[in-house]
């Protein structure tokens, strides 16, 4: 039985009588997707940019979000402390 007949096996598989929680904490390292709708002006615009500097346009995207986020923090950190 190969890998992937093992694994079909699995998941025909009904009785969960003996299944556990997995408590194992996520990886540091996890990414998670995340669906965004856009008009058709922006897209073309990220995939430009993107183009432009040889990345995916996701990979853009997580650069911007981050950039924004610090840059948030920033301004939040600079109006806390007087």
């Amino acid at each position: 039985m190969s890998r992937l007949d093992d694994a079909q096996a699995a998941l025909d598989n009904r009785d969960w009588s003996t299944a556990e929680i997995d408590t194992t904490p996520p990886r540091s390292d996890a990414t998670v997707g995340h669906t965004v709708r856009m008009s058709l002006q922006l897209t073309e615009r990220l995939f430009a940019e993107a183009q432009r500097r040889g990345i995916t346009p996701p990979d853009l995207i997580c650069r911007y979000v981050t950039d924004g986020l610090e840059a948030a923090d920033a301004i939040r950190s600079s109006t806390s402390n007087p």
